[in-house]
């Protein structure tokens, strides 16, 4: 067995140890040839014309990797690059240093597992419930002409590719414009809405609001509706998402590095592809929408409307996608139902709001 004093002196032999180095004093770039040696709690070097000591406290050494150097930075500025490393582990172990979390982390498989699984489980946290947050914060922060300017461009590089201008005639339009204008709406968070009218095959009948509060109707949307309740319905439900300014935040959240840049940098233009995109798919998360459902069911409410005319439109809208999907026996990119709660869903959240009424 060996004796307490061999260990003490073992441990003794390696502190005093002097390990080769070549020292760099962190204000020039030449390379001093030196030796490292721990005594007392210190770092000495020592070489032509240097003699430096340092407190253990004050050292950081870096992960040891097979064929590379290992460094000991100084906080007051400088390093060591050792040239025989040799076991610096134990002599660093008999003067009290404690290796960084990561260095002791790497050295253990079971350490590893758990860090993996704790950065999954972080990752997973960021994204349903830290991202959203942090959208919604961004959203808010963002200033109307920024709005604006994306909206606008979008909507330029849109135009002539997949909307065309609409077909309906000037009299539809202004009835309709007029038509919205007279609604009630909540006064928190009362956003200002503009109505504007597409023609698009590609997109069929559909609706969707813009960053800056742009609402876009398509003429197969308006084609499709029995009634003038149903298009209310559908503004009303547009009115939501703007109000809540579910599309910037949806935007934000599908390219998360591309707004914080547009926000904290200022160049907007680096999400202009984002929101084109967002409406090629016109998608809102599962939450958005019903968001925008309560928010519709309110309004109808407000103006003496059953909100159960969302629910005759979105039926519609299914019917239409449904029988559209069926003749091009594929999916179509404008199939925005797939990410939306089922219509019989929001339907009967719909009916419960109806029955909650006094």
């Amino acid at each position: 067995m060996r004796s307490t004093l061999t260990s003490r002196s073992e441990a003794v032999r390696q502190r005093t140890r002097e390990i080769p180095c070549r020292y760099y004093d962190g204000k020039t770039s030449r390379a001093n040839q030196a030796t490292v040696r721990f005594e007392a709690g210190v770092c000495a070097i020592r070489g032509d014309g240097i003699r430096r000591e340092v407190p253990v406290s004050e050292l950081t050494v870096s992960e040891p990797f097979e064929g590379a150097a290992q460094m000991i930075k100084f906080k007051s500025g400088g390093y060591c690059e050792l040239t025989e490393p040799g076991d610096l582990t134990g002599v660093l172990a008999t003067i009290g240093y404690r290796e960084p979390i990561a260095t002791r982390i790497q050295k253990n498989w079971q350490r590893i597992a758990v860090a993996f699984l704790l950065l999954l489980c972080l990752l997973g946290a960021g994204y349903y419930w830290g991202l959203p947050f942090a959208a919604e914060i961004i959203a808010n922060r963002i200033p109307q002409p920024a709005l604006s300017y994306i909206s606008k461009k979008s909507l330029e590089t849109l135009d002539g590719q997949w909307l065309f201008p609409s077909k309906l005639s000037a009299k539809k339009k202004r009835q309709l414009i007029r038509t919205f204008k007279k609604l009630k709406l909540p006064e928190e968070n009362r956003p200002n809405i503009q109505v504007e009218f597409r023609s698009s095959e590609f997109l069929g009948a559909n609706a969707f609001a813009l960053p800056d509060g742009t609402v876009l109707f398509l003429d197969e949307l308006v084609k499709i509706s029995r009634t003038r309740n149903e298009l209310i319905a559908i503004y009303a439900h547009e009115a939501g998402h703007v109000a809540h300014r579910h599309s910037i935040r949806q935007i934000i959240q599908n390219s998360a590095m591309a707004a914080l840049l547009a926000v904290y940098v200022g160049d907007v233009s680096a999400i202009i592809g984002a929101v084109t995109g967002w409406i090629l798919e016109s998608k809102y998360s599962r939450d958005f929408e019903r968001s925008a459902d309560r928010y519709a069911a309110t309004v109808l409410t407000m103006n003496h409307l059953s909100p159960m005319e969302l629910g005759s439109a979105l039926e519609r809208i299914e019917s239409v996608h449904n029988r559209k999907q069926d003749k091009e026996k594929e999916k179509s990119i404008t199939d925005y139902i797939s990410t939306h709660p089922s219509t019989e869903e929001r339907i009967r959240e719909l009916k419960a709001f109806t029955n909650k009424r006094p």
